[in-house]
């Protein structure tokens, strides 16, 4: 399970835990003997008593609060393809094959009204030692809404084509 931790391809992790409670305090991820993500605790209480409604979330402009799934949509993990086929209305492409020892995970994500958001379909393909991972994410181009994964990403204006009469960005 280290592959979950901070960094995807390292070759070696340093863990600092605390032994008495079994908390790791301290990853540092390195390949080829050299840190390349290192995550820390820097404070650190335990047992300790808070206040009512430390944890209660207030919006600040009064809005009711909503789940995450309210906000997102619902969110399908480990599907068959056939359920995948039944949730997305959309067309889905997916590779003829894989490698027989990779394993794939395949998700779907439902369309939001707010904030706007378009369904997605993702396959996740992991290598045998999870160093290695492949995603694809599919979402329909004729929908309103933004697909999140890409706000940040500020990509080059897509590539237009045409596939067995389905138009593909």
């Amino acid at each position: 399970m280290l592959h979950r931790l901070p960094a995807y391809g390292a070759d070696g992790y340093e863990l600092d835990i605390d032994s008495e409670l079994g908390l790791i305090l301290r990853v540092a991820c390195t390949f080829d003997g050299t840190i390349f993500c290192e995550t820390e605790v820097v404070e650190l209480g335990i047992d300790e008593i808070f206040a009512d409604g430390t944890f209660v979330f207030a919006a600040p402009d009064g809005a009711p609060v909503r789940s995450a799934t309210e906000i997102f949509g619902h969110l399908h993990h480990h599907l068959r393809p056939d359920r995948l086929l039944e949730l997305a209305d959309f067309t889905i492409f997916a590779p003829r094959r894989i490698p027989d020892d990779w394993r794939a995970d395949i998700g779907f994500s439902e369309a939001s009204a707010q904030p706007p958001q378009r369904p997605s379909a993702t396959l996740s393909l992991h290598s045998p030692d999870h160093l290695r991972t492949v995603q694809i994410t599919q979402v329909p181009i004729d929908r309103d809404g933004e697909y999140s994964e890409w706000d940040h990403a500020d990509p080059a204006p897509w590539q237009h084509s045409t596939r067995d009469g389905i138009r593909l960005e």
